[in-house]
């Protein structure tokens, strides 16, 4: 297979977007992930529901992640 077509078959699957944007937030890459969640909504309205889902999960871990580093910010400056 050409990896150029393959290439293009992955910008359009939307699943793609969806499992990527999981292992992107995983490894709190939370722009990446929400860019990808954005993709997977715009190319599949169906996954729409997913989507939101993935957004909500998404801001959650960036609440927790904000929560880590200001107690670890502030161990430093006590």
């Amino acid at each position: 297979m050409d990896i150029s077509r393959h290439a293009e078959k992955i910008q359009t699957n939307a699943k793609f977007y969806y499992r990527r944007a999981v292992c992107l937030m995983k490894v709190s890459e939370f722009e990446r992930a929400r860019a990808d969640i954005k993709q997977l909504m715009d190319l599949d309205p169906a996954m729409k529901e997913e989507g939101q889902h993935l957004s909500t999960q998404l801001q959650d871990l960036e609440k927790q992640q904000d929560k880590k580093s200001k107690a670890l910010f502030q161990k430093f400056f006590k």
